[in-house]
């Protein structure tokens, strides 16, 4: 059976990604691609409209938000781009989790969003260790911050806050001795 190539959209800011969302009911969203290319976005049927977002600015930034103890990552930095951020020691583990995600090409395209989007991301792993919170939009436009996004949800960040380990300090210190 021949595929047919599926509608493409390549809206130019978030106001016109939702739009096109509310009016197309098979949309699926489109940053990296690698869900799509491995099988875990919709399938065959039925067909789907895909909405590029590489363009919108916003789901790339990685900040520092004044007067918060944390970071903000845009759900489309990829993979390849938290390898090389310049994070605070206590954000290690995004590194960690970056660096052993899959293979060069694939970290250079494969982003936070689509991750949290997995049943499988290692996104949600190192947002609950973290303490983390992703804020997303449903179908109807509404904004959310939660634990984890739905898996048919637009996310637009992840609100990740730097870990006190002074908390664990003493674990080491004591040597390993009992109570």
């Amino acid at each position: 059976m021949r595929r047919l190539p599926a509608p493409y959209y390549r809206p130019e800011s978030l106001a016109e990604a939702l739009t096109l969302w509310q009016r197309l009911p098979h949309a699926q969203f489109l940053a990296g691609g690698t869900l799509l290319m491995a099988g875990e976005g919709p399938g065959e049927a039925p067909l789907i409209d895909l909405l590029d977002l590489p363009e919108i600015q916003a789901f790339s930034p990685v900040t520092l938000p004044g007067g918060q103890a944390g970071w903000r990552f845009g759900a489309g930095v990829t993979w390849g781009a938290m390898v090389a951020a310049d994070l605070p020691e206590g954000l290690a583990l995004w590194q960690t989790v970056a660096g052993g995600f899959n293979s060069a090409p694939v970290r250079a395209v494969a982003t936070l969003g689509g991750s949290l989007q997995s049943v499988a991301g290692d996104a949600r792993l190192a947002l609950r260790v973290c303490g983390g919170t992703v804020t997303y939009r449903t179908r109807d436009g509404a904004e959310h911050t939660a634990a984890e996004p739905p898996t048919d949800a637009l996310v637009l960040y992840l609100d990740v806050p730097i870990p006190d380990w002074s908390a664990w300090a003493a674990i080491g210190a004591r040597g390993g001795q009992r109570d």
